[in-house]
């Protein structure tokens, strides 16, 4: 474990910083579980292990930061988060902890999507509970959904195997290695994706949050309407009225479904329109997903993909 405060151990009388000594075990704590699936990879064959804070059946937008959360970052040599706009409930503890972190948004020539009118209300809403003001100037500017951008995905990848090499030397070569194989395997997965999702580019969909543009925007999807503003807050009542004359129309055919919402939602759904397809899909994956980081990707490009061909 790597504590990078000036802390001292003595060995055989001689005071020596731990920030010097050669990582045998490097701990990398995730926010979310797509960030939880990169350090995995990268973390093949040595004795590195990764631990997540939000689950995948929580939602980063409405987080407060637990007691046994707490616990795992203070065991981080590294942490992995997105950035202050979507996760203001980690700004405090890693200030506090100082501890090695990486933020995606900070990752080098990446386009960034400014954030809707509804995302901007919602993250400074939360900045305020969590009290980063200090950050605030920052907050609600952009849409922090980037890992659903498979080209964003891979620029961050060679952060994060820099960020592994400086503090365990020892496997600089693994993570060189790790880091090839997995910016290989997004590759791959990018490129079916794009095979399977062609065809729904004139389709409208139906999400039930606004967290797919970058995904939209990387595979010229387009987002037709949402069922409701986050997880935690429905739409306002104009924007229902107008989504049931939709549906009723037929205008919107198909709805990427999410774990992390309420069943009853999908009751109201079905009854305004009983042929509505259903994508179970999962933006934010979940922390006992496998697979890894491409194979989720692809997932969720099937998903969407079979939505279409039920029609």
């Amino acid at each position: 474990m790597l504590y990078c405060a000036r802390v001292f151990a003595f060995l055989a009388g001689v005071g020596v910083s731990l920030c010097t000594l050669s990582v045998q075990a490097v701990t990398v704590v995730a926010s979310i579980p797509p960030l939880a699936m990169l350090s995995q990879s990268l973390l093949q064959g040595t004795n590195g292990v990764t631990l997540v804070l939000v689950n995948g059946k929580q939602s980063p937008h409405g987080m407060s930061l637990l007691p046994s959360q707490r616990a795992s970052l203070e065991k981080a040599d590294l942490v992995l988060w997105v950035g202050e706009d979507l996760e203001s409930w980690l700004v405090k503890p890693l200030t506090q902890l100082k501890c090695g972190q990486l933020a995606m948004r900070d990752t080098s020539s990446i386009q960034l999507l400014p954030a809707t009118a509804v995302q901007q209300v919602k993250m400074r809403q939360k900045a305020e509970q969590t009290g980063s003001d200090e950050h605030h100037q920052h907050q609600g500017a952009w849409d922090m959904h980037l890992w659903l951008d498979p080209t964003i995905v891979q620029a961050y990848v060679g952060h994060v195997r820099d960020e592994l090499m400086m503090r365990d030397a020892v496997n600089a070569e693994r993570y060189r290695q790790n880091a090839r194989q997995l910016i290989s395997d997004i590759q791959q997965a990018d490129a079916q994706a794009k095979q399977l999702l062609e065809p729904m580019q004139t389709e409208p969909l139906l999400v039930m949050h606004d967290a797919w543009r970058y995904l939209f925007r990387h595979y010229g999807l387009t987002q037709g309407a949402m069922v409701q503003k986050t997880p935690e807050q429905s739409i306002g009542a104009a924007s229902v009225a107008q989504l049931e004359q939709r549906l009723r129309n037929g205008e919107l055919r198909c709805l990427l479904r999410e774990p992390q919402f309420e069943p009853k939602a999908m009751d109201w759904l079905n009854a305004l329109a009983p042929n509505l397809n259903v994508a179970m899909t999962d933006p934010l994956g979940s922390a006992n997903y496998s697979g890894g980081y491409a194979a989720w990707l692809l997932d969720q490009a099937k998903a969407i993909s079979n939505c279409q061909k039920r029609q």
